[in-house]
């Protein structure tokens, strides 16, 4: 009796051994590279950098980068998001976050409400756009629901020609 639990032991682990090996030997599908941006992803991105040249425009910030804690279940719940855009000033301080949704995922999910709560509670402003806006009207969005009243920032009245570049695409 002893013998036969022995040998049924050791066929269990032989058998699981097996197993593993098996799984190890799987191939990997094969990596391919990919946009990192959508078509719009694109344009917005370019946009807010011809709209905002005297600050930094940064893509898709983890949220590690911008938010911190002391506990591990704390960060846990962040730990994989991302931001669309962060606009540093020339200090390297964040100034806003840009939420922006693509106009073929429009619809506001839990998670993206979450993301929201999650940077303002940390005092961050959040800015959000659906399409891509016109130039001006994107930096004067930025100054004026960004910096504080009392900053004197450039308000273009007219665009420039180096501001026109993409008004073939604005929507607005």
């Amino acid at each position: 009796m002893y013998w036969l639990l022995m040998i049924g032991i050791f066929a269990l682990f032989v058998f699981a051994s097996l197993k593993g090996l098996q799984r190890k030997q799987k191939n990997d599908s094969v990596l391919k590279q990919r946009a990192v941006f959508s078509a719009h992803e694109q344009l917005f991105f370019n946009r807010l950098k011809e709209a905002l040249p005297e600050l930094n425009v940064l893509a898709r910030v983890s949220f590690d980068a911008l938010i911190t804690t002391k506990l591990p279940r704390t960060r846990d719940k962040y730990q994989n998001m991302m931001a669309d855009f962060v606009i540093l000033d020339q200090h390297y301080h964040v100034l806003a976050i840009v939420d922006f949704s693509d106009p073929l995922h429009t619809r506001r999910t839990q998670q993206d409400k979450y993301k929201e709560q999650l940077l303002e509670s940390v005092g961050y402003r959040i800015l959000h756009y659906t399409h891509v806006p016109h130039l001006v009207s994107l930096r004067d969005d930025f100054y004026q629901s960004v910096l504080p009243k009392e900053v004197n920032y450039p308000i273009l009245t007219e665009p420039s020609e180096r501001l026109i570049k993409y008004s073939a695409f604005a929507k607005g």
